[in-house]
């Protein structure tokens, strides 16, 4: 593995960065991974305050009242020598309610009242009346199908999915194109080490020469040749650590530290902090074209977020379609009420002796009497209503619903052309990957035929039978062949790396895969 020294802003000199190092260092700097972590929260906060409605709510009702109420007529103000009537109630209830996912709507509530009523009405009214009241309403057409009630439900959780996918998606481009920038300072750094190895073999090749001109083998004209090709070396090593300063720079700014690597590699044989030992192979994977596209299906980002899409838009179409339909609902409701309290009527008379009242018992006692009524059920009510609403013009809803049809229907054909994209890429990558290692193969061997041929010349030249540019032709041969050899290696691993992404398998918790 190629070690990079990487300078971190106003910081010393990094360890040696691996490329699992590199990548846990782009997912930890970049900002649109942390928002992508609080979208996908914030998403799921969502869908789960979708179900909201269907939760069972805990209701509280308190409520005091002081009355004042004035005498009705003459014939009262005689028996009833106060101007008024005064009256305190005091109500309270504790009940729960909620949505069933077949629209019905539920309320329970027990509730009591305690009131003091003066004179006359103390004699109608009740100082006690506990209450037990259950109240169904069930649509009949809109909102009976689970499917459009609990379509919000179906598109929050859809956008979950969405938001999921789109932060794969990111960290897979930043894995990815990290990992490739990773890849780019390696190859800047191979090629200035080979660049140097090459300037030495010029430097030998002179040396050489000028050992010859001494012992009257050459002339001083052959030293024109060895000089040149010194300085034509010089020129592409300064190139090639151009080169990597600012491959460098572009793999500092993927990891988010812009002082990364600032000033290396702007001397000529600088090696920019990239260790010169080649790049090992990297085990290849052991996945079929077949195999590879049935796994990069299975966790393709594109597809994840089609397919929540198209659940998205299932929940919408029936809840497109439930909107056009009547909105008729029957309700019931019943309530059982005891009645208890004290009465001013006492032996038949009122407080003044002389009006005559009758008081039913039940209206006579404590909260023994009342609960007594209550579970008699002597007092209660049952009621039914119907009510409902019926679209005058049907177009918008139908309108609505054709939409969400063919929303998704496209949505189906999209998800078809990503299938058959991910299928044809992911038996490129495969094939891509068993190309780069033919390649390197090939590159290899080159390289071993390179080095024969200088080993040759040089025992040509030192017998004199061959001249310096056959030597020169064979050095830029065998460097040739190893800067290819080299580039072949960065060219397979950075089609391992492309298909291992598609796989799945590209993050710093794979880095035994990249020794």
């Amino acid at each position: 593995m190629l070690p990079l020294l990487f300078l971190l802003a106003a910081a010393a000199p990094a360890p040696d960065l691996t490329l699992p190092r590199a990548m846990e260092l782009a997912l930890a700097g970049d900002p649109s991974l942390a928002a992508d972590v609080e979208r996908v929260a914030a998403r799921h906060a969502s869908a789960a305050f979708a179900w909201a409605p269907f939760m069972p709510m805990l209701t509280v009702r308190f409520d005091a009242t002081q009355r004042q109420d004035p005498i009705a007529g003459p014939f009262f103000s005689y028996f009833q020598p106060e101007a008024t009537v005064d009256s305190q109630v005091l109500r309270g209830g504790l009940g729960v309610r909620g949505l069933l996912p077949v629209g019905t709507t539920y309320e329970l509530s027990v509730d009591q009242s305690v009131g003091y009523y003066s004179s006359v009405i103390e004699a109608l009214n009740p100082r006690l009346e506990p209450g037990l009241r259950l109240r169904l309403t069930q649509p009949l057409w809109r909102d009976l199908s689970p499917a459009a009630t609990l379509a919000a439900v179906g598109v929050a959780s859809a956008r979950v999915g969405v938001a999921e996918a789109e932060a794969l998606a990111r960290r897979d481009q930043v894995l990815l194109g990290v990992a490739e920038g990773w890849l780019d300072a390696v190859l800047a750094s191979g090629v200035v080490a080979l660049r140097k190895q090459s300037i030495d073999l010029a430097n030998t090749f002179e040396k050489l020469t000028r050992q010859r001109i001494e012992g009257g083998e050459q002339s001083t004209l052959d030293l024109a040749l060895a000089l040149q090709t010194v300085s034509q070396r010089e020129v592409a090593l300064a190139r090639a650590a151009a080169q990597n300063e600012a491959a460098l720079a572009a793999l500092a700014q993927l990891l988010y530290a812009p002082n990364a690597g600032a000033g290396a590699g702007t001397e000529a044989g600088d090696a920019g902090g990239l260790d010169p030992a080649p790049l090992g192979v990297w085990p290849a994977p052991d996945v079929s074209a077949q195999e590879a596209t049935t796994r990069a299906a299975a966790r393709s980002p594109a597809l994840s977020r089609l397919r929540a899409l198209s659940d998205a838009a299932t929940a919408e179409a029936a809840r497109a379609g439930d909107a056009g339909a009547p909105d008729i609902r029957v309700g019931v409701e019943g309530h059982v009420r005891g009645l208890a309290g004290t009465s001013t009527c006492q032996g038949g008379y009122l407080a003044d002796g002389l009006t005559p009242c009758g008081v039913d018992p039940s209206y006579i006692g404590g909260y023994d009497r009342a609960y007594a009524s209550l579970g008699e059920g002597r007092f209660y009510s049952v009621g039914v209503v119907v009510t409902g609403e019926i679209p005058v013009w049907p177009g918008p809803a139908g309108a609505a619903g054709l939409a969400a049809r063919h929303e998704q229907a496209a949505l189906a054909a999209e998800t078809r052309a990503e299938e058959l994209r991910v299928a044809a890429e992911s038996g490129r990558r495969v094939r891509a990957a068993a190309d780069a290692a033919r390649v390197l193969a090939a590159a290899t061997k080159s390289v071993s035929l390179a080095a024969a041929a200088l080993s040759a010349e040089e025992t040509k030249l030192a017998a004199g039978r061959s001249t310096g540019f056959d030597l020169t032709r064979a050095q830029e041969l065998l460097i040739g062949a190893r800067i290819e050899e080299f580039e072949s290696k960065v060219a397979l691993a950075r089609a391992q790396l492309r298909l291992r992404a598609m796989l799945g398998e590209l993050g710093p918790e794979h880095g035994a895969l990249y020794p």
